[in-house]
């Protein structure tokens, strides 16, 4: 991968992190992850440095083999007992026959449909930049069709993401496996004190799909509606300081920047918001929210890929209304508003631990390999 998930910040670094540790419960494992890397958390996992991001260059990286990293590859290859081979996330697909010729088992996996978000982002760009963005989207797609069916087992998180790839790869390629988090990494409080004026957005806001859609929000709903005269918006994560300085005519808007766990922050909210228009995978900040009991406001595509209902666990808005609507049934002081309240923290926390924990992700693994 060329990720490091070390530490896992981020939903590409906790479905890297997660994926290691579910894979690690289940034999030896090599990683070779992009440099600088820390010492293997456990015994069982030996790291292997690749500077992917200044090797990997941009006209070759979707074809080429690189000599470098095929050299790597090779010398473990000859001095670990390897069987299977995870090629996680993005544009390696010319490594599947590299591998197969040394015998090996190859899964291809994703985080998500890279070349669809592509497109996405195109569509929002001016000329030059969307004309650059079609081309990459064009280079992708070429990439995907050649390479992705030729793995043994192929990996998305959402059947979503299955259905976009299903004229690339074959049913009985294709498996789910969905995103998932660790409850033992959140150092969570027994008993916290919820902010009744405190909603949270946690995310990579460089990422193009928070930015829009946290924009989206704050022009759509957080002004036009003034919810800042009864809330105070909270963005966690990279990059929300200069959301926080785009947006610098907002009430009541606040960020962390970078931190180490997003814990404090979601324990103390008193929801979650995920209004995105744009993306696809499936959101870890949804998983995260609920294992914190704190309650979900998203829009569909936001909650795309997981299995949810909605006013079951979590709560649907789409417009600007809806998402007023949402909060004033949750901030409501009557008994049904916070039996409702209740009832979602419940059914989202057993949906979790049934569906997404690393308990039942490591047991999907386990079948698949």
């Amino acid at each position: 991968s060329h990720i490091c998930p070390y530490p896992p910040q981020g939903g590409e670094h906790l479905r890297a992190a997660g994926l290691l540790q579910a894979l690690c419960r289940l034999g030896k494992v090599c990683a070779v992850l992009q440099s600088p890397l820390p010492e293997p958390p456990q015994d069982n996992l030996s790291l292997f440095a690749f500077d992917f991001l200044s090797e990997m260059k941009p006209l070759t990286r979707y074809h080429q083999l690189h000599p470098k990293l095929t050299a790597l590859l090779q010398s473990i290859l000859q001095t670990h007992p390897i069987d299977t081979v995870f090629i996680d996330y993005q544009f390696y697909g010319q490594y599947i026959d590299w591998f197969q010729k040394q015998g090996l088992f190859v899964i291809y996996g994703t985080h998500n449909a890279e070349s669809h978000l592509t497109l996405q982002v195109a569509r929002h760009q001016k000329p030059l930049k969307k004309l650059e963005k079609w081309i990459l989207f064009a280079v992708q797609k070429w990439h995907e069709n050649r390479y992705f069916k030729k793995a043994d087992v192929f990996v998305v998180v959402s059947e979503n993401d299955a259905n976009y790839y299903q004229h690339v790869v074959p049913a009985h390629q294709r498996r789910v496996i969905p995103n998932f988090i660790d409850p033992q990494r959140y150092q969570m409080e027994q008993n916290p004190s919820v902010d009744s004026r405190c909603l949270v957005m946690s995310g990579n806001f460089t990422n193009f799909q928070n930015s829009e859609g946290i924009g989206w929000f704050l022009e759509k709903v957080w002004q036009e509606f003034h919810l800042y005269e009864s809330y105070d918006l909270l963005l966690v994560g990279v990059g929300s300081e200069a959301m926080i300085r785009h947006h610098s005519s907002c009430p009541n808007l606040q960020a962390t920047g970078k931190v180490p766990s997003v814990s404090p922050y979601l324990q103390k909210a008193y929801a979650a918001i995920v209004p995105l228009h744009d993306g696809s995978g499936s959101r870890l900040k949804i998983l995260e929210a609920m294992l914190h009991k704190t309650p979900v406001i998203s829009t569909t595509l936001g909650a795309e890929g997981l299995e949810v209902v909605d006013k079951q666990h979590l709560l649907i808005a789409n417009t600007p209304q809806d998402f007023v609507n949402q909060l004033q049934a949750l901030q409501s002081q009557t008994l049904q508003s916070q039996t409702m309240r209740e009832q979602l923290v419940k059914e989202a926390s057993d949906l979790l631990l049934k569906q997404y924990s690393l308990e039942a992700c490591t047991g999907l693994l386990k079948q698949m390999i």
